[in-house]
């Protein structure tokens, strides 16, 4: 778990400026639904403690949680007021937003919109395949993936890409759009690596370019702890 104190302003509005002292993300030892938020953490050079929770753990402190779910994120303000956020994707279009990671257009808005939304569609067919209650039911779900489902939405999100005049998804700048699609595609890589090599490159592809143009992204990635999730 990585430890830091940093003092950092986030705009949420106009009206009210965050004078962050300590933020903690609560999360299973897993990329999962945090990983984004993490991405986008490192991305606006805020620091934060990773607060990954044992599977084994988690019975215990559930009760102690503010809903019960992860991920959650905590945030002292300087004054040492505690507050609290739930609900991944509400916490990292908050960051992203907070941080110019949402685009400069209602058009790019869009964009990185779209993608998401693509990312979650592929995402909870994985979460599908995981939370398969047989082997018989996994292997079909996996091979429904690699021939049917998976692939349409893949193709989708390829497309998506691709339609972009510019480097990544909105514009020439990494958006939440490219964190998200990093994020999903190295799932899929993590257990469909032929699928990805032989018929997405270009999403492999984009990836690199992600981290190429940000080396502490790149750091990150490289030293965060190896999961199947």
């Amino acid at each position: 778990m990585g430890t830091a104190l940093v003092n950092q302003k986030v705009t949420t509005d106009q009206s009210m400026t965050l004078d962050l002292l300590v933020n903690q993300l609560y999360y299973f030892n897993a990329r999962g639904r945090a990983e984004t938020i993490r991405l986008t953490f490192v991305m606006s050079g805020i620091q934060f403690e990773d607060c990954r929770i044992e599977g084994r753990d988690w019975a215990a402190l559930k009760p102690k949680t503010p809903t019960g779910r992860l991920p959650y994120l905590e945030v002292t303000a300087a004054d040492g007021t505690i507050r609290s956020y739930d609900e991944s994707g509400a916490i990292v279009r908050w960051l992203a937003k907070s941080h110019d990671l949402m685009g400069n257009s209602n058009e790019q808005y869009y964009r990185i919109e779209r993608v998401i939304g693509q990312c979650t569609d592929i995402d909870n067919e994985m979460v599908g395949i995981f939370h398969a209650k047989t082997d018989e039911d996994k292997v079909s779900r996996s091979r429904k993936f690699q021939k049917e489902s998976g692939v349409k939405l893949l193709k989708l999100l390829k497309e998506s890409l691709l339609e972009s005049t510019d480097k990544f998804v909105a514009g020439s700048n990494v958006t939440l759009g490219n964190l998200t699609l990093m994020t999903t595609v190295d799932l899929v890589d993590a257990h469909f690596a032929e699928l990805m090599k032989n018929q997405f490159p270009e999403l492999l592809k984009h990836r690199q370019d992600v981290l190429s143009c940000h080396p502490k992204l790149a750091e990150y990635v490289k030293s965060r702890p190896v999961s199947q999730w």
